[in-house]
């Protein structure tokens, strides 16, 4: 057996995962990974000690799009961004708010990022590879406006890290350890709503 993938509900995820990672198995958790951080962690930790890989279902963590969108928003191509606003309609433009500390910008109408965004869809729906994010998945030709699309890229990447044939350079699907880190910001989202003050995320990664 290659690995095991646990979908069951979440009360469930620990029993099932912990006994799979103590065989050695790889692991895919449907999400969230726990009922709460600890259990995220507890394993997280165990499948770290153990050398396993492990996968997450944050599917949408695996789509093109949103991959290329990480990368420009971490190279710095947009600027300083706090505050992201998406709309499935509204194309985008810009719109400055500037702060004590730096100027921001929220992008509604047109731009150019965008223009990149559509190209990806449409090569994937003709079956192409626009580059090193684009999976090679002949039987989505056509396909990639469908929710099951990330699900499928998310699968392939697994594959890949699975049998040693990802890309060098190439990151793979969510990890438990981002799970962890998901949980950690649902935690301090909790707080803040508990106590109505101000809670600040430090994210070493995304």
């Amino acid at each position: 057996m290659n690995g095991i993938v646990v979908t069951v509900k979440v009360p469930q995820h620990l029993e099932l995962i912990r006994p799979a990672l103590k065989a050695g198995k790889p692991v895919f958790s449907e999400w969230p990974l726990g009922v709460d951080l600890a259990q995220a962690k507890e394993l997280a930790d165990l499948a770290d000690r153990r050398g396993l890989l492990t996968a997450v279902g944050l599917q949408a963590r695996s789509a093109p799009p949103l991959r290329y969108l990480r990368d420009l928003v971490a190279e710095g191509y947009v600027g300083g961004c706090c505050r992201p606003t998406f709309s499935g309609r509204a194309g985008f433009g810009a719109r400055r708010t500037t702060t004590a500390t730096r100027t921001c910008w929220t992008y509604e109408r047109r731009h150019p990022a965008v223009d990149r965004l559509r190209a990806l869809r449409r090569r994937a729906d003709h079956g192409a590879r626009p580059d090193q994010r684009q999976r090679s998945l002949t039987q989505w030709t056509g396909r990639s406006a469908e929710p099951a699309h990330n699900v499928a890229h998310g699968y392939a990447l697994l594959r890949e890290q699975i049998t040693g044939s990802l890309a060098p350079g190439t990151d793979g699907v969510p990890d438990f350890q981002h799970a962890v880190r998901r949980h950690a910001m649902l935690e301090q989202i909790r707080k803040a709503a508990r106590t109505g003050r101000k809670v600040t995320l430090a994210e070493q990664s995304s």
